[in-house]
């Protein structure tokens, strides 16, 4: 991703230039699940884009979450964010 040096953990505090790991309260209530798939992201992204977007603090930073298969094992990483520029 562009304009992102540091990702973070769980706790630390958000600054520009970052991604940080959503909460399991935000992936819960934004994308249904403690277990989000692909396609619930892909669903929320299409279809109610400013969920996501409204997890962003401003520009410059960047959110990011676990994705899991249909067995609830982890299969990749999503990153999403707003560019600084």
């Amino acid at each position: 991703m562009l304009d992102i040096f540091r990702v973070l953990g769980q706790g630390e505090e958000p600054e520009v230039c970052s991604a940080r790991p959503l909460t399991a309260e935000e992936i819960t209530r934004v994308l249904g699940s403690l277990w989000p798939t692909r396609a619930d992201f892909e669903r929320i992204y299409e279809e109610a884009y400013e969920e996501l977007d409204g997890l962003i603090e401003e520009r410059g930073y960047a959110c990011y979450t676990v994705l899991y298969d249909e067995q609830r094992h982890p299969s990749e990483i999503v990153f999403w964010g707003v560019t600084g520029d």
